[in-house]
């Protein structure tokens, strides 16, 4: 699906069809119910971004290992959904640990689809991230060039050793 329509095509394709249930929907609450219009158009919002949440995570867990162009001698250790945070809203994405490089692509739904490489030599430091109440699974690597990268993850406690053992190996 992704091929055919590309990146910003499939979301097109998405919104249309996410306004066409929405809006069935309202004409339905406001014939069947006696809704008002402008109750029933927000309901139906409503019903149609639970209807569609669902299918944007699946195609955004698609997309896993499509972006990640594997170099020579290279292979995957880890990848999983992430969050680059340090800006606001975070970039949702992929993170990727390999054994020559750790590599986060974001997801179609970030609007600055900017990858972003980091050498395994480069990173000096890894750690687990702040712990407070609203983000209590980061972990931020830190380089040689003083740059600092945070990311929160599911899994965010298996990251760190993953990626100092592929540092050690």
């Amino acid at each position: 699906m992704k091929n055919l329509f590309g990146e910003w095509g499939l979301l097109i394709v998405s919104g249309i069809a996410m306004g066409l249930v929405s809006g069935i929907a309202a004409v339905l609450l406001v014939i069947k119910f006696n809704m008002q219009p402008r109750d029933a158009i927000r309901l139906s919002v409503f019903l149609a971004l639970v209807v569609m949440i669902p299918f944007f995570m699946r195609l955004m867990r698609s997309q896993k290992l499509s972006e990640l162009e594997l170099r020579d001698g290279e292979t995957v250790i880890r990848h999983g959904a992430a969050t680059m945070l340090g800006q606001w809203p975070g970039k949702y994405g992929w993170l990727y640990l390999t054994n020559k490089r750790l590599y986060f692509h974001a997801g179609l739904l970030n609007f600055h689809r900017k990858a972003t490489e980091i050498p395994l030599p480069e990173i000096q430091k890894v750690s687990f991230g702040e712990m407070n109440f609203l983000m209590n699974r980061s972990f931020r690597i830190e380089t040689e060039a003083g740059e600092s990268y945070r990311f929160s993850s599911a899994a965010r406690m298996r990251w760190p050793d993953a990626i100092k053992a592929a540092l050690a190996a």
